[in-house]
């Protein structure tokens, strides 16, 4: 109907958001480093993170329930840090965390290919995005930065394998195809 509505209040600072097979939202509590789930407006803690990470920021789930959490790599309330801090946490149910990425300057959007085989995530400090090959298992394996931004900020695929990245300098949004052409 066009209206908002209030279905759940999650504690700290949320910013990425994923849903798991059954629908049920999850999201990032940034500088508490933990994923909330919300049920039926409850929110519990999901996954505690503050064991492995720094700031977490944003994140995105797989088909089958995997979230895929950017880890700054350092506390964003001492300042932001360029370079190569950052790491991606994979979190699956009744499994501990674990690092798939790292190396990576400031991930903030993630996106996940509607085959599951790709995983692109924006370095917004790095100024372009990086790609990586998903297995199976949930592990990544690197396959090439490409883009040139100021700062790339949310990402999406489209239906023709295309990412979509928000730019937050240059107030914009861009598509950039599966050859790299802008």
């Amino acid at each position: 109907d066009g209206k908002a509505e209030i279905t759940c209040t999650v504690p700290g600072v949320p910013a990425g958001l994923g849903f798991l097979p059954g629908g049920a939202p999850i999201v990032t509590d940034m500088h508490n480093r933990a994923l909330t789930r919300c049920s039926d407006g409850v929110a519990s803690t999901y996954a505690d993170l503050s064991a492995v990470t720094g700031t977490i920021d944003d994140m995105t789930t797989d088909g089958t329930g995997r979230a895929y959490v950017g880890d700054l790599g350092f506390d964003l309330k001492a300042g932001i840090k360029q370079g190569p801090y950052g790491r991606i946490v994979l979190v699956e149910a009744g499994r501990p965390p674990q690092i798939v990425a790292d190396g990576l300057d400031f991930p903030n959007g993630i996106a996940i290919s509607a085959d599951g085989r790709q995983l692109v995530v924006a370095e917004t400090n790095g100024g372009c995005l990086a790609r990586f090959h998903v297995h199976g298992d949930g592990s990544l394996d690197f396959d090439a930065r490409f883009g040139d931004f100021r700062t790339p900020d949310g990402v999406c695929f489209d239906k023709e394998g295309a990412v979509w990245v928000s730019l937050l300098d240059e107030e914009s949004f861009v598509r950039v195809a599966p050859d790299g052409r802008i």
